[in-house]
């Protein structure tokens, strides 16, 4: 990898963490009945996905699939981020998003109106990040292999 292309890659990775750290906080930072409707009106735009659930209940599920999916995301681009510096290095994306779920539940969501801080949440934040580490770490290696068989 030249210089300038291992810069690009870091410029970008950097660039969509942090752009996901302020979508993260910008949904933390909304009221409990906004953000209500919100995951309300999600859910009735899928029909209620064909599910025989009470709307209460799935959208509860949709919420808890939205702490995975963003840990997962933001888990995932560390990791490359990361991995720009030092293979080993991707180990460490868990951590990373670990603090930012510790300061979305405990600083953004402690001082938002009808919101509270849940650890559950950061536990399912961080399944979602060890899941994108696990993930990324696999196709790393794998991207390696087939360029060490190229050689």
């Amino acid at each position: 990898m030249t210089k300038k292309s291992r810069y690009i890659r870091i410029a970008v990775f950097a660039i969509l963490a942090v752009a996901l750290i302020c979508f993260i906080f910008s949904h933390s930072a909304k009221p409990a009945t906004e953000s209500a409707e919100d995951s309300i009106g999600f859910v009735d735009s899928f029909g209620g996905f064909g599910l025989d659930i009470d709307i209460i209940t799935l959208t509860n599920i949709v919420r808890k699939l939205a702490h995975f999916a963003e840990y997962f995301a933001l888990g995932a681009v560390v990791a490359g981020l990361l991995d720009c510096f030092n293979r080993k290095l991707i180990y460490a994306s868990p951590i990373f998003a670990l603090i930012v779920a510790l300061i979305d539940e405990f600083a953004i969501q402690a001082a938002t109106p009808g919101r509270s801080p849940e650890w559950r949440d950061i536990g399912i934040d961080l399944a979602g990040a060890l899941c994108a580490m696990i993930a990324a770490d696999l196709i790393l290696r794998l991207l390696r292999r087939k360029k060490e068989k190229k050689k």
